[in-house]
């Protein structure tokens, strides 16, 4: 189990989840917005650049700062699909797995375009292999974006208007 609190990420002990040792914390270079996991790497989305603690035991974590200058800024735009984790950063949606580190909607939409959609404001899930990002935006109004990333990315949108989501697998 981990969590975090301001540039701090902390780890239970395994199989204890409520003994969290102080040698098991790691730091990250910039304060954290939230997390996500893949395998056995957790991605956490800082307001700087995000970073990877890879490891299979507490007391062996590493950190990876990646080059990618993409802050979360959307807590609640954090999601996991087949590729990694997806969430929304300032220039488009960011997709950090083991394979991909890149704005996966560079491809389909430029940053001023992207800020229209209120990424600060996505709340976001993965169903059925696609990204839904619910957006509340002044210039688009509130509805839902739908991204496929499988083979090219393709972006479709619905009218929808959701306080909150989850995915029931």
């Amino acid at each position: 189990v981990a969590g975090f609190k301001d540039d701090t990420v902390y780890f239970c002990e395994p199989y204890f989840p409520h003994a969290w040792p102080q040698r098991y914390a790691q730091v990250v270079p910039y304060r954290i917005v939230g997390l996500g996991a893949y395998g056995n790497s957790l991605v956490v989305m800082t307001q700087g650049h995000p970073s990877i603690i890879t490891g299979v035991h507490p007391d062996a974590m590493t950190v990876e700062k990646i080059p990618l200058p993409q802050p979360c800024v959307s807590k609640r735009s954090i999601a996991t699909d087949g590729y990694g984790v997806v969430y929304a950063g300032p220039d488009g949606l960011v997709s950090i797995g083991p394979t991909r580190r890149a704005i996966v909607t560079d491809a389909i939409m430029r940053r001023d375009e992207w800020r229209k959609f209120g990424p600060e404001t996505i709340i976001g899930a993965i169903y059925d292999n696609k990204y839904i990002g619910n957006y509340r935006s002044g210039t688009r109004g509130n509805k839902a974006m739908v991204l496929s990333q499988d083979d090219y990315p393709a972006l479709s949108f619905l009218d929808m208007d959701a306080r909150a989501m989850h995915v029931d697998m």
